[in-house]
């Protein structure tokens, strides 16, 4: 009864997610009658950054890869910090 109730949840989630999109894709075309395919470019690109933080604990920003492991090693775990420093400050996070 357990597993049944886990993949009712995930098959629910899953749904609520391709509904919320195909409302969006409508909601956007209605009102501009262009198809936007920058919904499908957001989408891919955030299964590739789960894909990647899986795998190797990497995140993947668009100006390049930080590591989220700090058990690489010393020197890869301090260049990640100075890479997130100097993304904060380029967002205007102080």
């Amino acid at each position: 009864m357990g597993q049944f109730l886990q993949f009712a949840f995930l098959g629910l989630a899953a749904g609520a997610i391709y509904s919320v999109l195909a409302s969006s894709l409508v909601g956007i075309y209605a009102a501009t009658g262009i198809i936007n395919f920058a919904q499908g470019a957001i989408g891919l690109y955030s299964v590739y950054l789960v894909a990647a933080l899986r795998t190797d604990g990497s995140l993947v920003l668009p100006i390049g890869t930080l590591s989220l492991d700090p058990w690489r090693g010393v020197g890869e775990w301090w260049w990640g910090v100075r890479e997130w420093l100097i993304v904060l400050w380029a967002s205007g996070i102080r």
